[in-house]
């Protein structure tokens, strides 16, 4: 894009935002990605680029002409948006990102990109996504053994149980001291009080014959 010494900001921010999304086309052309609708028809200085693995939003700043390269980072089962400091990715880790200046060349841009950028977000989105399927996972298995446990003790799930969190609670006054008992994943702790000594004896009997 050529610019003109003699513009004030007003139109030169106004100059860059026009020609904004035909720049992110040609980028993504570039990058052979495919650049998505607006999302938001009142912010046209925020695209997003679809790749094969993720899409990354490219955020104009109009006054230094940069472009913020981010990523967009997948969702869990309940909705809620997992990044990179939520994987197994060591701790500290930064979501990737870089800065490239919309006056350049896109076809030079998309290159910086690909070089400086998209090895980095493939990586973290991969682990996001590996991320996403094990708490979906360990939901199904919490949601099947407190189903399970349920039916043994003739209990009844806590509907109300926090669904962001891979956990279930059995409601029961049917076992002597056990009033709630919390399944997560494929295990289920409870608490047992007030017993008589003769039945926290016979309890304390059983739980010993097991090996842990």
């Amino acid at each position: 894009m050529n610019t003109n010494q003699t513009e004030t900001r007003d139109e030169r921010n106004a100059r860059l935002e026009a020609g904004f999304r035909v720049w992110c086309q040609a980028v993504a052309k570039h990058l052979g990605a495919t650049l998505e609708a607006p999302r938001n028809e009142e912010n046209p200085g925020s695209q997003s680029i679809r790749l094969v693995d993720g899409r990354i939003s490219l955020n104009l700043n109009r006054y230094e002409g940069k472009i913020h390269v981010s990523g967009n980072w997948p969702q869990d089962h309940t909705g809620q948006t997992v990044t990179p400091r939520d994987t197994r990715l060591p701790y500290g880790t930064k979501s990737a990102s870089i800065n490239v200046g919309l006056e350049r060349d896109p076809k030079a841009a998309a290159n910086d990109i690909a070089r400086r950028f998209v090895p980095d977000f493939a990586a973290q989105y991969a682990a996001c996504v590996e991320c996403v399927q094990g708490r979906a996972q360990r939901a199904n298995s919490t949601e099947a053994n407190a189903h399970k446990i349920a039916a043994a003790i003739g209990a009844g799930i806590d509907k109300n149980h926090d669904t962001r969190r891979s956990e279930a609670n059995l409601s029961t006054s049917l076992l002597a001291g056990i009033h709630t008992v919390t399944v997560d994943n494929d295990s289920a702790s409870f608490h047992v009080r007030s017993l008589p000594v003769d039945q926290a004896i016979q309890v304390l009997q059983l739980l010993k014959s097991f090996k842990v």
